[in-house]
């Protein structure tokens, strides 16, 4: 039988799509100008280094960047996204599933969807057989933050500890098909 998990480049971008847009809700959209300003020093950005990766890191900070200066005009957002995709879907090495993914989560967010909606969307950008549910999600974000303890023996801030926090408890780990799409 053929696994749900996502290939490892969506996967993370999965993840710190979410990180991202769960910053964005709770602490507004400037709390992620550190993290686009600077992605290698970013705990989020550091949680899945695939993501530093191109062309997929430099569209991402594009379109976020965008979202930074936001003025709620859909049709500009809708805009922006799908020219930037085509200048970076060319470059995209694994297919543009991945450009798609996250210009779908930066519209998405643009519409005032909760971060767990968008990457709902956003999963949808990868074939059908390739979709893992968000339960399996919240389940390789708690590994990938043991992976990144294990790795550099460093813990985030209380604040960004507290939030992580908060996201498994937004997962209602007792009935995956709850936030299954």
């Amino acid at each position: 039988m053929r696994s749900k998990q996502l290939p490892d480049l969506a996967s993370a971008w999965l993840i710190v799509l979410y990180l991202l847009l769960c910053k964005m809700r709770q602490f507004g959209t400037l709390s992620i100008e550190g993290d686009i300003g600077d992605p290698q020093s970013s705990p989020l950005f550091m949680t899945c280094q695939k993501t530093l990766r191109e062309p997929y890191l430099a569209f991402a900070l594009e379109v976020f960047g965008y979202l930074l200066d936001y003025d709620d005009d859909v049709d500009q957002l809708d805009l922006f996204v799908e020219l930037t995709k085509r200048n970076y879907a060319h470059r995209a090495i694994s297919g543009a599933s991945v450009i798609d993914c996250i210009g779908t989560s930066a519209r998405m967010h643009g519409r005032g969807a909760t971060p767990e909606k968008a990457i709902r969307f956003a999963r949808m950008s990868f074939h059908g057989s390739d979709q893992s549910s968000n339960y399996e999600l919240q389940h390789q974000l708690q590994r990938t933050w043991e992976r990144y303890y294990a790795t550099f023996h460093v813990k985030p801030s209380e604040e960004l500890h507290q939030f992580i926090e908060s996201l498994f408890e937004s997962f209602d780990a007792s009935d995956p098909e709850k936030l299954q799409t």
